[in-house]
């Protein structure tokens, strides 16, 4: 099935891109994703979306169809999905 992917913040820098289209197997979740759009891009893009032991990072925030979602409890994507993903942003 085919997934769009809006990246925002340090995530579109890391991706080189701002969107893009990712093929996943059907009923591939977040999870999933996310591990297929860090394997596309840099180690930058994995250190962005992963901590060290493989989790994803708490501080990410994913919107499927304009709607915040959750890795736990979420059902899986769907054929023609929209997904953002946003890291976090510091600054002073």
């Amino acid at each position: 099935m085919r997934i769009t992917v809006q990246y925002l913040t340090q995530l579109k820098q890391a991706a080189g891109r701002q969107t893009e289209s990712v093929e996943l197997p059907e009923n591939a979740d977040i999870a999933q994703l996310l591990d297929v759009v860090a394997d596309k891009h840099s180690a930058r893009m994995r250190q962005l979306l992963f901590s060290s032991d493989g989790s994803v990072l708490p501080a990410i925030l994913i919107f499927v169809n304009d709607q915040q979602v959750r890795l736990r409890g979420f059902n899986p994507l769907r054929e023609g999905d929209d997904v953002t993903l946003l890291s976090p942003i510091a600054g002073g």
